[in-house]
Order: structure tokens, then C-alpha cells, then sequence
């Protein structure tokens, strides 16, 4: 059977990687007696799950100290109900762009109150908040820079609907 050239160059090459692949793993590994020499082989990185794999553990009739004290865990399918600032930035004309959303449930019925002060100072724009999956996205507004003086702003999202009243944490932006 005649091959032609670059499928032998191809099968010699892939030999060749082969050999050195396999010779590496253990002719070049450091003195074996010596156990001060550590030379690692390979690196396992285990990827992220969904789920957490389950652990056996042996029968028992009353549970262990350290299992009776353990506080139940939310499921990966359970999302703490939260407002959201996401996005909270100067733009180049001076104005401040804000955005945010609702985590932990989706509706069409809600109110996102964007508030922005400084002192006495509070300046207040609103949106609908739409369903978008397992969230209420707010979307953005801005405020132009004639509503702004420069220092620092103080920035939060008040969301009101049907599923509840909800505040987010402040942020702050500095207005130059």
C-alpha cells in the first residue's frame, strides 16, 4: 500500500507528539527518591455545576453535631428580591446616566423611580419597569448637566408595583 507524502508526514508527526506526550509524564519527573523534589505531572481544574454533586454518608439514627446546625440553603432556583443600580455614570456633556433593574421576579405593572441628591438637592426621573425574564428591567435615563452642580450625587432605585415596594442600595457618582 503506497501513502502519499503529506498524510506520511502528517501520521510521523502526530508519532512524534505522541512519544514526547507520554515520555514526559514520567522519564523527565525529577529523583523519585527524593521527596523534596515536587514535579507536577498535570493540573485537574473541575468546571463550575449547575448542581451540587451529592456526598454518601453513612447511615446514622440522629444526625451529627455539625449537621444539626447547619442552616438550610437556598437552591440555585431561588433569587433574593433585590433592586438593582447598574449602571451609574458622568457622561462627557456632564449629564449622569443611571440604570437599573429588579431582581427575583419579572412584571409590566411597576414604577422604577430613579433619585439622585446632593444636600437638599434631589432630582427624581421615572420608567415602567418590563418583564424580562426572571427580572424587571428599569432600562436607563439620564439627567442632563443643567440639573446637575458638580461634587458628589447620591443615587438610588425605588421600584413600586404588584409584586411590592423595593429599594436598592446608594451609590455615589462625583459630577465633575
Amino acid at each position: 500500500m503506497e501513502v502519499d507524502k503529506p498524510t506520511l508526514v502528517a501520521r510521523t508527526a502526530l508519532v512524534v507528539c505522541a512519544v514526547l506526550v507520554l515520555s514526559s509524564c514520567g522519564m523527565f519527573g525529577g529523583d523519585d527518591n527524593d521527596p523534596s523534589v515536587v514535579t507536577p505531572v498535570a493540573t485537574v481544574t473541575a468546571a463550575p455545576s449547575d448542581s451540587p454533586t451529592p456526598i454518601e454518608q453513612p447511615a446514622s439514627s440522629s444526625p451529627t453535631p455539625s449537621m444539626a446546625s447547619q442552616e438550610p440553603q437556598p437552591t440555585p432556583d431561588e433569587v433574593p428580591i433585590a433592586a438593582v443600580i447598574s449602571i451609574a455614570e458622568e457622561g462627557a456633556d456632564r449629564s449622569l446616566t443611571v440604570g437599573g433593574f429588579v431582581n427575583g421576579f419579572s412584571e409590566d405593572d411597576g414604577t422604577c423611580t430613579f433619585v439622585v441628591s446632593k444636600g437638599s438637592a434631589t432630582r427624581t426621573l421615572t420608567q415602567l419597569g418590563l418583564d424580562n425574564r426572571g427580572t424587571t428591567a428599569c432600562g436607563s435615563v439620564t439627567f442632563p448637566a443643567s440639573q446637575l452642580s458638580t461634587g458628589t450625587w447620591t443615587i438610588r432605585l425605588d421600584y413600586s408595583g404588584s409584586s411590592g415596594k423595593f429599594t436598592s442600595e446608594t451609590t455615589t457618582v462625583t459630577i465633575s
